[in-house]
């Protein structure tokens, strides 16, 4: 576990693209992204992919725009829940024209359980 003077220094060297710097960032971060990921999307592949995903993304800042980077905590986490939710929201079931409009038997009990409540509030 870096202190927080070292995980400063580390940062510092991140910056500089140093390579043993990435793999204690890495390192230090790794177990809590993984937490989170496992905790959002249940311990399977899809949080291995977006754990590496994530690490990815902040390898790419540091190249391409390393002043978005500067606090790895916050651009990790930051990246973690976007990539979460996008993943969270293609898996979301798209209500069907049935579910929308209830025919047969579930409008009957809807009707029903409708009619109860009425009667329910009356008394």
């Amino acid at each position: 576990m870096l202190t927080d003077t070292d995980l400063k220094h580390v940062i510092e060297q991140t910056n500089q693209h140093d390579l043993s710097a990435l793999g204690q960032l890495y390192d230090h971060f790794a177990p809590q992204l993984k937490r989170y990921l496992d905790f959002r999307l249940a311990p399977e592949p899809t949080a291995q992919q977006v754990h590496r995903q994530v690490f990815d993304h902040y390898l790419a800042a540091l190249q391409n725009q390393p002043h978005l980077a500067g606090d790895p905590a916050r651009f990790l986490f930051t990246a973690a829940q976007k990539f979460t939710d996008q993943v969270l929201s293609q898996a979301a079931p798209t209500p069907t024209q049935s579910s929308a409009n209830p025919t047969g038997a579930a409008q009957k009990e809807t009707v029903w359980l409708g009619q109860l409540v009425r009667r329910s509030l009356s008394k």
